[in-house]
């Protein structure tokens, strides 16, 4: 037969008075007599390890807290012992200073560690979508803590209003400072997957709605995360329609308040305009978009991704 051993209980109760006597007239019996007797008195001896450990990395955290030193400089809720008690700074002391009691609180290791689990208490996972579901709003405006959260169909404040859902995560110093990342969800009715969108909150004021991956959708401008000169750069897509016929061919690209053009790509019948053997010249101005070809292109689509500064923002 195997042998067996006595299994130690995570998490153990100190309980003395349920340590049954054995009788001299009990049958000598492991299963019933002798092996529940032998377990309680492993599971108190475990439960008052566990306590003494505690109570060893308890004072061990109280002893790593230094004697105060008036040549020293000290962060808010910095540790230090004077006179056998601890205490902790209640403000940042960015000057060496003789001992000032206003600028200390006396504690003990008890107080803060309540002082932590109450803190934690509050915080992620509990309802913000780290470990647990993302919490539905009815406002991007509203997702200002650290965490995850979901906007239905037609939230207000959500990237562009477009009736779709998005995941938008939160990354933040506080509540008056963070950046929104929103993700385009999976399963909405409104919005290609894969688009990725940000804005920054800052002296009460939220930034725009910028693309780090937009749709690229004809005819629609997004604003992009990009920046040139320290402007935000825009990205709008545009159907220049057939190729000329060894000749130019202006059209409007309707793009209110341009700066300055950043860069452009583009397709002519599939294949990269940019040097193409068939165009002479592409000229962008401030209204219009010029073509010029060297041979009978009549048949090519043509399609361009213009990529600019506004001249006012």
């Amino acid at each position: 037969m195997a042998e067996e051993f006595y299994q130690l209980p995570e998490s153990p109760v100190y309980n003395a008075e349920t340590i049954r006597k054995i009788q001299d007239t009990d049958p000598v019996r492991a299963s019933t007599i002798v092996n529940p007797v032998i377990s309680r008195l492993i599971e108190n001896t475990h439960a008052v390890k566990k306590l003494a450990d505690k109570a060893q990395q308890e004072a061990a955290s109280a002893a790593a807290a230094e004697e105060y030193s008036s040549e020293s400089v000290y962060n808010a809720g910095s540790y230090c012992t004077r006179g056998g008690k601890l205490y902790k700074a209640n403000q940042d002391i960015l000057s060496a200073e003789p001992w000032t009691e206003a600028h200390w609180t006396e504690t003990n290791i008890a107080a803060e560690l309540v002082a932590i689990y109450t803190a934690l208490s509050n915080k992620a996972p509990g309802g913000y979508g780290l470990g647990a579901p993302a919490k539905m709003v009815d406002s991007a405006n509203n997702c200002k803590l650290s965490g995850w959260y979901l906007s239905g169909k037609n939230v207000p404040n959500a990237p562009d209003g477009d009736g779709g859902y998005w995941l938008i995560r939160v990354d933040g110093r506080d509540d008056t400072v963070l950046y929104q990342t929103a993700y385009a969800n999976r399963q909405n009715s409104g919005v290609p997957n894969c688009v990725i969108c940000r804005r920054y909150y800052a002296n009460a004021e939220w930034s725009p709605w910028e693309y780090i991956v937009a749709p690229k959708q004809l005819g629609i401008e997004y604003r992009t995360a990009e920046r040139h000169n320290g402007q935000p750069v825009y990205a709008k897509a545009i159907s220049f329609g057939k190729a000329p016929n060894a000749s130019s061919k202006d059209i409007s690209h309707g793009i209110e308040n341009f700066g300055q053009l950043v860069s452009y790509t583009g397709m002519l019948d599939g294949a990269n305009l940019i040097a193409n053997s068939m165009v002479d010249n592409i000229r962008i101005n401030a209204s219009a978009i010029r073509i010029t070809t060297n041979t009978d292109a009549s048949e090519c689509y043509v399609y361009l991704t213009l990529y600019y500064t506004k001249a006012t923002n």
